[in-house]
Formats: C-alpha cells, structure tokens, sequence
C-alpha cells in the first residue's frame, strides 16, 4: 500500500518555458460518426468539481480557523485534516482514475486523483497551487492485450499569493506526493498548466475503458482531452490505439504522425506506429521503424520479465531468477516481478526468499482487488507450514 508523503521543498520560481512546436487544430482528428454516443455524461470540469461532503468538511475542519493563520499554517491545516487528522487517509488504488469528489469519497486513487482531490480542496480555500510531471518516471503495467505506460504527477502548494508578479523569487513549496521524501526531493519534474492536468484525468478515463472493453467510451474521453490540451501528446497515442482497435489503422496512423511532431524519438509512438504500418501492409517501414526503436531502447522494459517466465515454462530457474532481479534492478516497484521471483524461489525451494518476495508483491500491489489475492496466497502457504 502507498501512502501519502509531504514535503517541504526550496524552489525558485522563473520565468522561462520551454517551447514546443505548436500542433495543429485537432478537430480534423476526429470521426463521429464511426462510433457510439458515450454510456455517461463526460465533463472536465467533474475532475476538480468540489463536492458538498468536500466543501462541509472544509468548513467544519478550516473554515472558522483561516482569518487567524498565516499562508503556511493554512496550507498545514489543510494537508493535517486531509491525511495527518486520522478521517481521511488515502490508499493508493491504480484501478481507476477518480474524479476529486469521488476519491474523497473512497478514501483511495492514483497519484492523479490525490492531485485533483487536494487542488479541489486547495481552490475551495483560496490556497495557490502548481501542478508537476515528473520527467523520466514510467511504470508499465498490462491489462489483457493492453501494454499501460504509467506517469507521475504531483501537486505543489505556493506559500506566494497568486496575485504575486514576481518572475524569479524563492520559497519555500509544499511538495505533495504518494512517493517517499528521499524519492521526491530528486525527481526531476516540469511545471503543467492546469489543462493539461485535466487533459491527463480525461485520458486516463479513456484508457480505463480501453481496458474494460469499452471502445466508444474510450473514443470520448480521449477526444475531450485532446480538446481540453492540443499538445499532450499520450492523448494522441490513446486515440491513435483507439482506432486501431476500431479497425481504422489509416487513422490511426495520421494521428500517430500527429504525435511525432513534438516527440519523433518516443517509444510508445514509435511502438504503435510499427503495428499500424503492418496492419497496412507496409512491412518495410514496419522494420526500418523498429530499427529505429531498437536503437533508441535495446532493453525495453518488462523484456527481462519476459524471458524470464520463458526460462520459467522451461523449467530453467536460475535463469529466471538471474533475469528477474535485472527487471527488478532498473524498476524496482513492479508487482509482477516480485511475484515471479517469488515463484522462482519456491521451485528453488528457498522458502525464506519467497515469502520475502511475496509479502514486497503485496507491499506494491496497485489495487485492494490485487493486494487481495496475493494475501490468499500467502495465507494458503501459512497454512501449508512455510514460513
């Protein structure tokens, strides 16, 4: 389980950004038509919408304190009666994507739903916030067919007033992340406007229906968000998905193209422009972008975990067991690989390893759902006398 960590942080506040080619309008991009009225209301304005149980608790909990506290002590308040005062401690839940109302009430979300619960309750208090991607941070997980790349993004509360026209000033941020301090300190982020913020949530609803088989859907999420922030390119990625699932690689291939403009090296573009170009028939440029890809990433990630459960089916352990710990040295908070290591060192009959690798899967479990089953795992071989 993942809980959440605040820290304080020194930053300096600039005036520079760095420039990106402007895409064109996206509206071309879009064909109706080819599918189905979506099963529920989509509004990017839910994803911050405060709730009445939001706003009540902000009045019983900060409300009668704010005109006696400074900026600091308020922004204390706030986090204290969020997750330090005992009612509302969040668990991390990957599953799904919540909106900020629905997070508080489930006492769960992703990192993203913890942004927007905090940012709601923030605005609600007139506190100034800014939000952070985090460069360079990827998990991957899969669902069925899909291969999910997961990003990171927290949230950071201003002790400068918004109204402030200072371009370069330092102060002290509150740093709000579901990592640890030692983690978060070093991460290297990138300041994003609030857009863009809800151009992630609206995208990873439409990966959630992807996933849940639910491709219709997924074409209207991925289009608000695409509306909602014309340059964030995973949303081209998941619409370009989107089409090909729906049997339109030509499509698909114009949006891909699309997303390259900005990013010509990404590897998930790059990865799903070689099946689009194959489901076309175009076999050549299929293999001359997979050179490409191969150069760019020789080992991409989850390869490792992926000869190890060969060598597994092959019954040769210790050359699973050598490949999983090389997965687990470059992505060291993967649920899977835990457990396959896990498995590895029971048919090594290491009981002491295994369990050590099945109580860390449990640690790392992205869901109540998952985090379940792996405890009846354990439990079973607790009852089988392996300690």
């Amino acid at each position: 389980m993942k809980i959440v960590y605040l820290v304080f942080i020194a930053w300096l506040l600039t005036g520079c950004a760095s420039q990106l080619t402007k895409t064109p309008p996206v509206n071309d991009l879009f064909h109706d038509e080819m599918f189905v009225a979506a099963s529920i209301p989509i509004n990017a304005a839910d994803a911050l919408a405060i709730s009445q149980p939001m706003r009540d608790f902000a009045q019983a909990k900060l409300s009668h304190r704010q005109g006696h506290l400074n900026m600091e002590d308020r922004r204390r308040a706030l986090i204290e009666a969020l997750y330090n005062g005992g009612e509302l401690h969040l668990e991390y839940d990957s599953i799904l994507t919540r909106t900020a109302a629905e997070s508080f009430d489930a006492k769960s979300g992703n990192c993203l739903s913890l942004v927007l619960m905090t940012a709601a309750m923030a605005k609600e208090l007139h506190l100034p916030i800014r939000y952070q991607t985090v460069i360079g941070v990827t998990d991957w997980s899969r669902s069925d067919s899909f291969f999910v790349a997961v990003g990171h993004v927290n949230l950071l509360m201003d002790e400068i007033p918004k109204e402030s026209n200072m371009k370069t000033v330092a102060t002290q941020a509150m740093l709000i992340d579901f990592l640890p301090p030692e983690q978060a300190n070093v991460l290297v982020t990138r300041e994003i406007e609030e857009k863009t913020v809800l151009a992630m949530y609206l995208n990873n609803r439409a990966v959630e229906s992807l996933i849940q088989g639910k491709n219709d859907d997924a074409y209207w999420w991925a289009r608000e968000a695409l509306l909602q922030d014309r340059e964030f390119f995973n949303a081209y990625v998941t619409l370009g998905v989107i089409y090909r699932t729906a049997h339109h690689p030509e499509i698909a291939e114009l949006i891909l193209e699309r997303a390259a403009i900005n990013e010509p090296d990404n590897t998930t573009i790059l990865t799903n422009q070689i099946l689009v170009l194959k489901d076309l028939g175009r076999v050549q440029e299929a293999k001359e972008k997979a050179a490409r890809l191969l150069e760019l990433d020789p080992h991409p990630l989850m390869s490792y975990y992926f000869q190890a459960q060969s060598e597994m089916s092959a019954g040769h352990f210790e050359s699973a067991r050598r490949l999983y710990e090389k997965e687990i040295a470059r992505d060291p908070d993967h649920h899977e690989y835990e457990l396959g290591l896990a498995l590895v060192y029971f048919n090594l009959h290491d009981n002491e390893n295994a369990m050590k690798h099945l109580k860390r899967a449990i640690e790392l479990s992205p869901s109540k759902k998952m985090r379940g089953l792996y405890e009846e795992k354990l439990q079973r071989l607790k009852a089988l006398g392996v300690k």
